[in-house]
């Protein structure tokens, strides 16, 4: 099989191509990474010993496939191939072909067991697709390949790969594209994988447009079909198998190919457990319908946010060398604000904020930038303006609602970097000093978390989508929010009064005073119950007959801690130290480690503060530390698996947590244990720092507590084996749910299955409980500060919640309303449902009135 080496200047850059081949190519395509200078090669540069090692290590005998980024990435590796032994260098090649869309082609090609020619050729035809989009293709690059020394010719582009079977019957059959985003790169890649398993000659069309057929063995091809759902598609076969071919390729189509949802299934634009407004039954008072993103009520003067970029320069200050490096000062500066937002807010802020940051170095975004400044010669703060308008454009014109609402993000974070470049960094969101309801035409996601929702009552959106990132922050706010409202808002002056209800959808400018009085009544029962739950917030939470639940404070972040101890947490069940590892050159101190733990655990007095072990790995990496590349960094190298890797940084770590036990009640849990043999390697490495402390009479705690979180289903299978070895157990759904259910939790078409009140998980929770014996087990995640959660985790046998500090309250008051006898029978039921959806609904009936969703 034809294998690959990607050589780059950047070695980010590369690293993040390879799980984007590997979700369109089958793993046994061998690809190996050449790319950045230095000790850690985290510099920008190439290396011509790299490269010739990188080809030396991927070889099959098969011929192997070298793409480059740019210039000085070719002439490195005219250089190596100068060093390698004859036979090696006979059988491999660089090529021409785009670095990105290139080695997308070739692996897919690669992965068919094609001839070297023709991976190659396809790869150099990978740019068809975007030529086609914006109709250049005549300004196409010719296709000859870049000659290497001793390189085989390339193979015209006319010759035949097979046989034509012209003389052959020809089958035909018409099929509709029912997947939600229609032959993007995924399906495509499946659709050119199947068609590939069989003899017969088939090609595709799209019956929209004129076009002539195209090869369905060629993912440029089938790329350039720019299929979507809704569209039909044409596929006609010849020779032996053709009939066997249409029908497998018929089947892979109707049933929205292995890793799409059918839109019919996949709930469109509405968040996962809200139900859009009835359009049908509008109030006779003058409301506006929109879109109903949290649920709330609010009446309070408008105010406009503007965030209209100030004029930009037209002209350049200085050389467009200078510009480019103030363009590149100001996107580092903007991505490190950005993670260090990320590491203080909560889990959804965190995924929300670090997609941002990484769209700052996305290659072809600046790429276009940098063209701009200079062969156009623009000031940087306008090239990068224009050139993150045009990407967000792209998103906006796509043909579903979640891509589109990406828009907002790409548009985002232009702002804030010409802001920066433009030394207007601080003027985040400037609004009047009194309570007020937010108009915006499409708010940005990285003003949410500047909002305080004392003054900001609500927030009306003309435009936006609930599945957006700003809608999801404002949830995470508890902000009363409606969006998509339309034109009738869009020009509604400042002072004007405004009513909302987030629950429903609906919007009233100038409301009359008998909805203005309702709106209010809600507002201030839902304020009176919040009020209620603060001042009980230090109370117990017993259910009605006398069980009692700890519930405890999720922290992210030492400032953090205090607020969490304000609102009645029982101690700290989840610390994550992340925050302490991320933009710095090197990892902390002990000393600040130290100082840190201190911090969290002084407002907790006598109460445990639970403090995880560094969770880094593929999937987050530290600019200090080695990862391997890995297509899924979900299953590679996280969590203990590095710590053990690491051993001098986790024996850093489990200094500070060892020396803060001498003052303050803290345990030590371990990330991502899947196996025994991880428990013990720890235990011997915390034997040994023990002993280190007390060489030079250091104090700490004789027993400090030592527990592991059980996010793999490994973990959950093995607690009873597990439980002599560790003190306690605590759940992290996030990550139990990713693995039992096999969806990533950040993949928008897989939402559905991202629930931890999925049976399956449920399962594994009862097992977990039941297998503890005396061992605690808590769970961490997300579901703990679930209303439609907690009664069925309670009747599971959980007696210790972890929950984020705006939650704590709320939790606490649900607990005490709680009967563990209904609820122990609800659970019962609930494991035998069939899916999350009936087990919610179970859930919901088991709910106070006073906690139950507002269905109005």
């Amino acid at each position: 099989m034809v294998s690959l080496v990607l050589v780059s200047h950047s070695r980010p850059l590369a690293e993040a191509l390879v799980p984007l081949i590997r979700e369109m190519a089958t793993d046994e395509v061998a690809i190996a990474i050449a790319a950045g200078t230095g000790e850690n090669r985290d510099a920008f540069g190439t290396d011509a010993t790299d490269i010739m090692q990188a080809i030396a290590s991927v070889d099959t005998g098969d011929g192997v496939l070298v793409l480059g980024d740019m210039g000085s990435a070719l002439l490195s590796t005219d250089m190596a191939l100068e060093l390698l032994p004859d036979d090696l260098r006979s059988r491999t090649r660089l090529i021409s072909a785009p670095f990105v869309e290139g080695a997308l082609a070739a692996a897919i090609q690669a992965s068919m067991g094609n001839a070297v020619d023709d991976v190659a050729r396809e790869a150099r035809q990978a740019l068809a697709q975007k030529q086609q989009h914006v109709g250049d293709s005549d300004d196409a690059p010719d296709t000859e390949e870049g000659s290497a020394p001793d390189a085989s010719p390339a193979v015209s582009e006319g010759a035949a790969t097979g046989d034509s079977y012209d003389d052959a019957p020809e089958h035909t059959t018409e099929v509709e594209l029912t997947n939600l985003h229609g032959l993007h790169a995924r399906p495509a890649a499946q659709l050119v994988r199947t068609a590939s398993q069989f003899s017969a000659v088939v090609t595709v069309k799209r019956l929209e447009d004129n076009r002539a057929p195209v090869s369905a063995t060629s993912i440029s091809s089938v790329s350039t079909l720019g299929a979507r759902r809704g569209n039909r598609l044409q596929i006609t076969a010849r020779g032996p198998d053709a009939e066997e071919a249409l029908q497998a390729l018929s089947d892979l189509i109707t049933h929205g190919f292995d890793d799409d949802t059918p839109a019919t299934e996949s709930g469109g634009a509405t968040p996962q457990h809200e139900a859009p407004a009835d359009r049908s039954t509008l109030p006779d008072d003058g409301a506006v319908a929109g879109l109903p993103v949290h649920a709330g009520t609010a009446v309070a003067p408008a105010a406009r946010l503007h965030t209209a970029l100030p004029d930009l320069p037209t002209t350049q200050n200085g050389s467009p060398e200078a510009e480019w490096a103030a363009l590149q000062n100001a996107l580092k500066l903007v991505q490190r604000d950005l993670r260090m937002q990320a590491r203080r807010g909560a889990r959804n802020v965190q995924g929300i904020l670090e997609a941002q940051a990484l769209l700052l170095e996305d290659d072809a975004l600046l790429s276009a930038a940098r063209t701009r400044i200079t062969e156009s010669d623009e000031p940087a703060p306008l090239a990068w303006a224009r050139a993150t308008e045009a990407l967000a454009e792209e998103y906006a014109s796509l043909g579903d609602a979640y891509m589109q609402a990406r828009a907002n993000d790409v548009r985002d974070v232009g702002r804030r970097v010409v802001l920066e470049l433009l030394d207007d960094a601080a003027d985040v969101v400037s609004l009047p000093d009194r309570p007020l309801i937010l108009v915006a035409d499409d708010l940005p996601p990285s003003v949410v978390p500047h909002l305080d929702p004392e003054q900001v009552r609500g927030v009306v959106c003309t435009g936006g989508n609930p599945t957006g990132h700003n809608a999801i922050l404002l949830r995470g706010r508890g902000i009363p929010s409606v969006f998509g409202v339309g034109a009738a808002l869009q020009h509604v002056d400042n002072n004007t009064l405004l009513g909302l209800d987030g629950g429903t959808g609906h919007v009233w400018v100038d409301p009359p005073p008998k909805r203005v009085e309702q709106l209010e009544s809600k507002r201030r029962q839902a304020d009176e119950r919040t009020a209620v739950y603060l001042a009980e917030a230090h109370d117990p939470a017993t259910t009605t007959d006398g069980t009692v639940v700890t519930v405890s404070a999720n922290i992210s972040h030492p400032s953090e801690a205090e607020t969490a101890a304000e609102r009645g947490a029982e101690g700290v069940g989840l610390l994550r130290t992340e925050f302490l590892f991320g933009d710095t050159p090197e990892p902390p101190s002990e000393e600040e480690q130290l100082e840190a733990l201190k911090t969290v655990a002084a407002p907790f007095k006598k109460a445990p503060v639970t403090v995880r072990a560094l969770d880094a790995g593929g999937d987050k990496p530290l600019p200090y530390l080695s990862f391997p590349d890995e297509a899924n960094p979900f299953l590679g190298m996280r969590g203990i698996r590095v710590l053990l890797r690491h051993p001098e940084l986790f024996r850093t770590q489990l200094r500070a947590v060892l020396r803060a036990s001498a003052s303050h009640n803290v345990r030590l849990m371990l990330p991502m244990v899947a196996t025994l043999s991880e428990i013990r390697k720890t235990r011997s490495l915390l034997q040994s720092v023990r002993a280190a402390l007390n060489h030079v009479g250091t104090l700490y705690a004789a027993n400090i507590p030592v527990g592991i979180m059980v996010e793999t289903p490994a973990s959950a299978v093995a607690v009873a084996q597990l439980a002599s070895h560790v003190d306690f157990f605590s759940i992290g759904t996030n990550d139990l749910v990713q693995y039992v259910m096999a969806a990533d939790r950040e993949h928008a078409d897989l939402a559905a299955l991202s629930d931890a009140l999925h049976p399956p998980v449920l399962q594994l929770i009862r097992q977990v409980v039941e297998a503890a014996g005396d061992r605690p087990v808590s769970i961490c995640g997300e579901a703990a500060a679930d209303p439609e959660a907690i009664p069925v985790l309670v009747g599971l046998g959980i007696r210790n919640l972890s929950v984020n500090a705006e939650a704590l309250p709320a939790t606490k008051a649900l607990i005490r309303a709680l009967s563990l006898s209904d609820l122990t029978a609800l659970a019962k039921r609930a494991l035998v449902q069939d899916d999350a959806p009936e087990v919610r609904a179970l859930a919901r009936e088991a709910l106070p009135a006073a906690f139950a969703p507002d269905e109005q």
